[in-house]
């Protein structure tokens, strides 16, 4: 699974719902990255971060539900969200 290039993070996500558990952050994760990979659907980004170090490790919540155990997140572009 990937998070956007504008958050200049890669981590290890566990996804359960819309809850995203980061742990192993390199980077800073940032509020509106786009996410893509197995287990996301198209146009899911995080939304807020509900727990944990600002822009680290913790839990997030996206928009949309994912699926994923323990997968490898890395960096990756993003469209605008203007």
């Amino acid at each position: 699974m990937l998070v956007p290039a504008s958050a200049g993070a890669a981590f290890t996500g566990t996804g359960s719902g819309t809850n995203l558990t980061a742990s192993s952050v390199t980077g800073v994760i940032h509020l509106g990255g786009q996410l893509a990979g197995t287990g996301v659907p198209a146009g899911t980004f995080i939304v807020s971060q509900t727990s944990g170090s600002t822009g680290g490790a913790g839990v997030y919540v996206t928009n949309h539900a994912t699926t994923s155990s323990s997968d490898p997140w890395a960096p990756r572009p993003s469209p605008s969200r203007a």
